[in-house]
């Protein structure tokens, strides 16, 4: 049964429908870690600390966040152009035999076309809500002045987060003037 094509499978293809609500939730657990995203999610985690605390304890702290926010959106931009382009070649120049080994019925009782077009759907719904997050965090900080800052005296979070001392006098943000 696994490697033959399942003529019920095909037509549930095509008669599968999910609402919105339920491609939503489906690309958000695409973000869950597992066992075989836990190495790579942590690295992500600990890479992303760095220029998370550098933003955090600035004193120019909205222009950084802001000028972050930027720069990431242009990226999901780029990758969500790619990743659509490409996946439109994929459907355009698939041969005969191609979707006939697609059609067959994998181990999740789905065939493998309708997996890579429900993981597809899914990476397209996480790149528009993470473009529509950045908007709305852009809108929030443009609206804030430069000058705010949440911690009026930066020397006692020193005292809290000891490795930051030492982490501030080798960024090069300015955040040694903090220190004194």
């Amino acid at each position: 049964m696994a490697n033959r094509i399942d003529v019920e499978k095909i037509i549930k293809l095509f008669s599968a429908r999910r609402t919105s609500i339920q491609a939503f939730w489906d690309s958000i657990n695409e973000l869950k870690p597992n066992r075989d995203n836990a190495i790579s999610f942590s690295i992500l985690i600990i890479i992303s600390l760095v220029p998370a605390g550098i933003i955090a304890f600035s004193t120019d702290t909205i222009e950084l966040f802001g000028k972050a926010i930027d720069s990431i959106n242009t990226i999901i931009l780029a990758l969500f152009s790619i990743v659509f382009t490409g996946y439109v070649f994929f459907q355009a120049l698939m041969s005969k035999e191609l979707l006939k080994r697609l059609l067959v019925v994998s181990t999740e009782n789905k065939t493998m076309l309708q997996i890579n077009n429900e993981y597809f759907v899914n990476i397209m719904m996480l790149d528009i809500l993470a473009v529509i997050i950045n908007i709305f965090l852009m809108l929030i900080f443009k609206s804030i002045p430069n000058n705010f800052y949440i911690f009026k005296d930066i020397s006692c979070l020193s005292h809290c987060f000891p490795y930051w001392r030492s982490c501030a006098r080798l960024a090069p943000c300015g955040c040694q003037s903090m220190l004194r």
